[in-house]
């Protein structure tokens, strides 16, 4: 939602950064796959593959002054439905605790109900991930990467590390899902007194 941040956008959508995103939507469906079908450590790879890709598309638009609209809305995108594809997954497969998807999806729709809201009120909201919201991406991220390790090997060990992640993930998702509602709150307020 809103952030003082000033973002200067390319016109044309098609740039290396929203490739790189492109490719990772695409990687969703080849990493459900996989792990339905048995394939741990190549659903592991797909998904290192795709989280790579987080880090290099953002990089890269920054580098090469090629942030685009169309980028600010398939990042998240794709961010989002890997790491809730991923949570799926996992969950149903006893990997991962229920409420940390729960929590994920309760944040989400909250985000997408509330953005459509102003939307269809007139208000333009910026699409600028909070400082937590990153830091929950990057958590939820490793918590996933160490379930599939710790499913991939057999190692009990790593449950919990699982467990730790998942806590410190779902803290910083409650967090920066506070942070998207009081910006939503202040742009109501805008609006109502525009």
């Amino acid at each position: 939602m809103a952030n003082s941040l000033r973002v200067h956008y390319v016109p044309c959508g098609m740039t290396l950064p929203n490739l790189l995103t492109i490719a990772r939507l695409l990687l969703v469906p080849v990493f459900v796959v996989l792990y339905r079908t048995g394939n741990h450590t190549a659903a592991l790879a797909v998904f290192a593959a795709a989280a790579i890709t987080d880090g290099l598309d953002g990089m890269l638009a920054r580098a090469l002054h090629q942030e685009s609209r169309l980028g600010s809305i398939l990042d998240p995108t794709a961010d989002k439905l890997l790491t809730l594809a991923a949570l799926i997954l996992l969950v149903s497969s006893g990997q991962i605790p229920g409420w940390l998807l729960v929590i994920v999806l309760l944040r989400d729709g909250g985000l997408v109900g509330g953005t459509l809201l102003l939307y269809f009120q007139g208000t333009r909201v910026p699409v600028v991930p909070s400082r937590f919201g990153k830091y929950a991406t990057f958590l939820l991220v490793s918590t996933v990467a160490l379930a599939l390790a710790k499913e991939m090997l057999h190692a009990r060990l790593l449950a919990p590390y699982v467990f730790a992640f998942s806590v410190i993930a779902a803290e910083c998702v409650m967090i920066s899902g506070g942070q998207y509602f009081a910006q939503w709150l202040s742009l109501m307020r805008r609006r109502r007194i525009a």
